[in-house]
């Protein structure tokens, strides 16, 4: 299977921001990839843990120069762990608030904070 640029600099992010390997990455993704094929082979919703659900519809096949496509109507159900950082973050839009106090902020902060510890005591450096 082969990724768009815009693919490309997607696992680029989630590199940058879980530390994985881009062939990690790409090998979760793919298996996300399987595991929703056969959801949909049973009939049955996809759940993405922290994402929430989301269901695919088959509408028929459309034809195109390059062949033929399918056309899908999907469905998404966003997980409370989803909602209530949407709900934070626009929050912080509309009432200037504090951005590190969003769940997933303080997340990325206490593992950049870790990762950065880590470092220090790897390589022997002081911090000041």
């Amino acid at each position: 299977m082969k990724l768009s640029q815009q693919e490309k600099s997607v696992n680029e992010i989630i590199r940058n921001i879980s530390g994985e390997s881009i062939e990690t990455i790409n090998n979760v993704l793919k298996a996300l990839l399987y595991y929703t094929l056969m959801n949909y082979s049973e009939g049955e919703n996809t759940l993405i843990p922290y994402f929430g659900r989301f269901s695919i519809k088959y509408l028929g096949d459309e034809i195109l120069s390059e062949g033929r496509i399918a056309k899908l109507q999907t469905t998404y159900f966003p997980s409370d762990k989803m909602k209530l950082n949407i709900g934070m973050l626009e929050d912080v839009r509309a009432n200037g608030g504090d951005i590190t106090e969003v769940p997933c902020i303080k997340d990325i902060i206490r593992e950049i904070n870790v990762a950065l510890k880590v470092a220090v005591n790897e390589n022997n450096l002081e911090v000041e």
